[in-house]
């Protein structure tokens, strides 16, 4: 009974700070929305949601999302 009780403590411990972490949830990661559903860009989402949430699967998304985007593109000029 203790064990039982100590692992439902420790799953609850964990799971329960994942689900409030402030960081809106984000369906296309390309094209973010703020807290209050508005578009977003990518940088501003990041800037304002994501700093120290390394591991927040959704900053991770948008990270790789301007990642990829920012690499579009011709070369410029001169190459």
């Amino acid at each position: 009974m203790k064990k039982l009780f100590l692992l439902l403590l420790i799953a609850v411990t964990v799971l329960l700070p994942a689900c409030n972490d402030g960081v809106p949830k984000v369906k296309d990661p390309h094209n973010p929305l703020d807290a209050e559903g508005k578009p977003i860009s990518g940088s501003e989402f990041i800037d304002k949601y994501c700093l120290g949430k390394f591991t927040n699967e959704d900053c991770i998304r948008v990270q790789k999302a301007v990642s990829a985007d920012s690499s579009k593109g011709g070369l410029p000029k001169g190459w």
